[in-house]
């Protein structure tokens, strides 16, 4: 067997200031594709170690989560003493991750343009909820408001019951993407002129591009997205339904081969020739005519025997699992999206994979989440200060 070339960012530097989800995300995914990673974290540790219960051996699960491939260091940057030491990180780092405030990153001479003196190569990469610059600029947020003022919770849910926002932070997730993708395009750019830049990640954004699809449809029309369950807003029929045995099975016939196939499977093959049903606008028209005829058809059956004749007709579907069932999957299990990674206090820790896969330069896992400055000494000895300098800095709480 041919043995795979080292991850593709090897041997890049990055420095990851940001925390919570969106940034710690963004910087692991570099860290997975073979940069090396350190977090710099406030004497007082990143916002979301204290986020739980659960905790794992004494850790925080959400941190846990989105922080492998990185070393870890304590750094007082708004003394003199620890911007000297990021500036030093600084001069031979290739990339920075932040999620400050703009005041707070001017005011500690560590923002982009100051960096960009001493370092013109550097690729800066900012997360703000609702952007560096701009009337919100300095308005604290997290992904809970951006899916808020996005319009995200206002079509997510049952018509006229209360707002409900997506279960998963799904914004600081895209956002960590995101991030990565403009990283890489600022490293592509750089390799042509020299010069890095500075690449401005807002969340608010993210959850507005999320949605793509519907806004481009709001604008022809100008009628705001009706909230639809579990229907989508493009097609029908599209949704979960019912099953005799009280469980739900999400089925979609998103073209007319399939809507034929599920007329006959449904025995409602009279449909297919009802002017009301007969296309997919005229379906997306009528769908609140349709829907009560195949839901109760779909509660004739089980939902075992439902998905085997969905199978064999080649009809889009799938179980509601819980995360119980999602990780006994056989698919998901075959595309290794759970990795094990040792760690010195939580022990066995278990993190979702990145979703992209490379052939031939495939992501690696080499260091579990750091604990809070693990690696500030050994980094500090690699940058050239004495242990008594170390001590030093230490006596004067600039690191742990």
């Amino acid at each position: 067997m041919t043995e795979k070339a080292p991850p593709p960012l090897t041997g890049l530097k990055v420095l990851d200031l940001s925390q919570v989800v969106g940034g710690p995300y963004c910087a692991m995914l570099l860290g997975d594709m073979g940069a090396e990673v350190i977090k710099i974290e406030p004497l007082e540790g990143d916002t979301s170690r204290q986020f739980g219960p659960p905790f794992q051996g004494g850790e925080s699960t959400v941190f846990l989560g989105v922080n492998r491939n990185k070393r870890g260091m304590t750094l007082d940057l708004g003394r003199h003493e620890g911007q000297h030491i990021f500036y030093r990180l600084a001069r031979d780092a290739d990339i920075i991750v932040e999620s400050f405030k703009p005041l707070t990153t001017k005011k500690w001479n560590i923002d982009y343009p100051f960096i960009r003196k001493m370092n013109p190569r550097i690729i800066y990469c900012s997360f703000s909820a609702f952007g560096g610059r701009g009337p919100y600029a300095h308005r604290p947020g997290i992904d809970p408001q951006c899916q808020a003022m996005s319009g995200l919770v206002d079509i997510t849910g049952l018509p006229g019951l209360p707002p409900i926002k997506v279960g998963a932070p799904i914004v600081d997730t895209a956002a960590g993407s995101t991030g990565l993708q403009g990283i890489l395009l600022a490293l592509i750019a750089r390799g042509q002129s020299g010069m890095g830049q500075h690449v401005e990640i807002t969340l608010l954004n993210v959850c507005i591009a999320l949605q793509a699809s519907l806004v481009t449809r709001f604008f022809a029309n100008g009628i705001n997205p009706e909230k639809l369950g579990t229907e989508t807003h493009f097609s029908v029929p599209s949704k979960y339904f019912e099953t005799s045995d009280r469980k739900h099975i999400s089925v979609s016939a998103v073209n007319e081969r399939f809507w034929h196939k599920l007329c006959d499977l449904l025995e409602l093959s009279h449909l297919k020739h009802d002017p009301r049903f007969k296309s997919n606008p005229q379906r997306v028209e009528n769908r609140w005519e349709l829907g009560p005829m195949l839901d109760k058809q779909f509660k004739t059956k089980t939902f075992d025997e439902w998905a085997r004749l969905l199978a064999h007709a080649g009809i889009p579907y799938a179980p509601i699992y819980t995360y119980e069932e999602v990780f006994k999957d056989p698919q998901v299990i075959h595309n290794k999206v759970i990795i094990e990674m040792d760690h010195p206090t939580a022990g066995k820790v278990k993190t979702v994979s990145p979703p992209l896969k490379l052939s031939e330069t495939p992501a690696t896992f080499r260091k579990p989440p750091p604990l809070l400055g693990q690696h500030t000494t050994e980094i500090l000895l690699e940058l050239g200060y004495r242990e008594d300098e170390v001590g030093a800095l230490k006596e004067k709480k600039v690191i742990l």
